[in-house]
């Protein structure tokens, strides 16, 4: 999985996951993401903090 930052064109975070990621949604605030793989998983990702 990758995230790019739309201002910049930069990439802001690669992660990989075991699993198919097949649901994705940021939390408020830029707290970071949840993920949900189609095996069941869900996981909280961390965000790169912005200045």
């Amino acid at each position: 999985m990758s995230l790019w930052d739309l201002r910049t064109g930069q990439l802001s975070l690669v992660a990989e996951s075991v699993h198919q990621v097949v649901g994705l949604a940021f939390l408020e605030n830029g707290r970071g993401l949840m993920t949900c793989t189609r095996a069941g998983r869900i996981e909280r990702w961390s965000l790169p903090h912005r200045s």
